[in-house]
């Protein structure tokens, strides 16, 4: 179980709104201002410990004949197992460059807010948390215009954050931004320059506990840590038909520990030692760098189809329903593979029937391997497949479209015979009338009787 972890990105966090954005605390939207025309300037945003992270816009997807735009974005961690992190892991900088401060100087502004408007908030269109505000009064007192000006702005999350004149918790989400810089002489005319960015940063929290032993393909296949990623201004709600059920931000992270990670450990137990799933070591995560190496199921509609692709099946956590294993591929389903091993349900009700078939006909291997023995088989195989049928286990209106069973002298030759192997061929249609799926066994009979 050593070298690799699994993670569960939580319903909270990948989640991409296409468009109608809640309406922005800040004024003016980026880029509304006249560019200014001396220096080039030039803003960039770091987090202190240095950890970025992709971001695909769509959900990846081209929208309209838009292609998705992929970029990496800053990667801060506030909050891990309820407790805050190390100041590096939490500090964002700011630093801009290249400006030109005329006499006696601007007024840098900057805000940090949400993504997703506050969902503690009973409204259509919510308004988004503001997460940090800024002003910096930048002087010039040498009489002349300065130029390739820097100014830096830094900014530590902590647990408490005061907006709108009331304190929460500071909110988890992705982040977007606005910069705006005002010459000190007329400021309340147009900034001289005007930056920002929405998907700027990702500010998120993490669960980390440890995973019980269980099968493995090989030794060190299997991950040792259940790590959780979320953010909590998409709050979960338990059932979409109760507004009612709804989670305030403040308890989601209670939520996680208490009950989303306890059912998602015992589901990756039942996975393995209950449904005899062993873990692969190819199974990895949808996360670069450091998790690249952990198995990761997303909990959104669009990163589970993504993941159902490469045969892998998400644990979701859905209204009215609860927790469960969202997907039902095996891994013959990996991407746009053709293969009647593709789904789980087909895998199991053609080995159901494979066993059964195998039991059933244990009766046969001392009767002689003739045209009797064939019709008797048939008719057996037969009858068992026709109560399937009736059981609604198989596709189509009528038993024909449904199954067939096979066995006579195109399955058996003269020289399977004289080995004293009897062929039958059945096929059923698991998802589409007469679409079936075949199974050819070999059968002892003719065997002579033991003395």
């Amino acid at each position: 179980m050593k070298g690799y972890k699994i993670s569960f990105t939580a319903l909270m966090i990948v989640v991409i709104l296409m468009g109608g954005w809640p309406k922005s605390s800040i004024g003016a939207e980026p880029g509304s201002a006249e560019p200014h025309t001396g220096s080039e300037p030039a803003i960039a945003l770091q987090a202190m410990s240095g950890a970025t992270i992709i971001f695909r816009t769509q959900n990846g997807r081209a929208v309209d004949g838009m292609p998705p735009e992929t970029r990496d974005v800053l990667h801060l961690v506030l909050r891990r197992n309820g407790t805050l992190t190390e100041p590096a892991e939490r500090t964002l900088v700011v630093e801009l460059t290249g400006i030109e401060v005329p006499v006696p100087g601007v007024t840098v502004v900057l805000r940090v807010e949400t993504q997703h408007g506050d969902p503690d908030l009973e409204s259509e269109s919510p308004p988004r948390i503001q997460v940090w505000r800024e002003s910096r009064w930048v002087p010039n007192t040498t009489g002349v215009t300065q130029s390739d000006v820097t100014v830096e702005l830094r900014h530590e999350f902590t647990e408490a954050i005061t907006s709108d004149g009331r304190s929460s918790t500071t909110p988890t989400d992705y982040m977007r931004y606005e910069l705006l810089v005002t010459d000190g002489r007329q400021p309340s005319a147009k900034p001289l320059y005007s930056f920002g960015q929405d998907h700027a940063l990702l500010l998120e929290n993490q669960w980390i506990v440890p995973l019980p032993e269980v099968r493995e393909t090989l030794p060190g296949a299997a991950p040792d840590e259940l790590i959780i990623y979320y953010c909590d201004m998409i709050p979960f709600r338990k059932d979409v038909r109760e507004p009612a059920t709804w989670l305030p931000r403040e308890r989601v992270s209670d939520y996680l520990q208490n009950e989303l990670i306890p059912a998602m450990v015992e589901a990756y137990r039942t996975q393995s030692d209950d449904w005899g799933f062993r873990w692969h070591p190819e199974w990895k995560g949808h996360r670069p760098g450091q998790d690249a190496d952990r198995l990761s199921v997303a909990l959104t509609d669009a990163k589970a189809g993504e993941l159902n692709g490469l045969g892998i099946n998400s644990l979701r956590t859905l209204p009215t329903v609860g927790h469960v294993i969202w997907g039902a591929r095996t891994m013959m389903g990996h991407g746009q593979a053709i293969s009647e091993w593709k789904y789980v349900p087909v895998r199991r009700l053609a080995l159901f029937i494979e066993e059964s078939l195998h039991r059933g006909t244990e009766w046969m291997v001392f009767e002689p391997n003739d045209e009797t023995l064939w019709t008797t088989l048939r008719l057996n195989v037969g009858a068992f497949m026709h109560q399937l049928y009736r059981q609604g286990a198989f596709q189509g209106q009528s038993p024909r479209d449904a199954y067939f069973v096979r066995c006579d002298r195109s399955t058996t030759s003269t020289a399977d015979i004289d080995r004293g192997i009897v062929n039958l061929m059945v096929g059923f249609a698991p998802l589409r009338p007469a679409e079936f799926v075949i199974l050819r066994l070999q059968l002892p009979a003719g065997q002579r009787a033991p003395v």
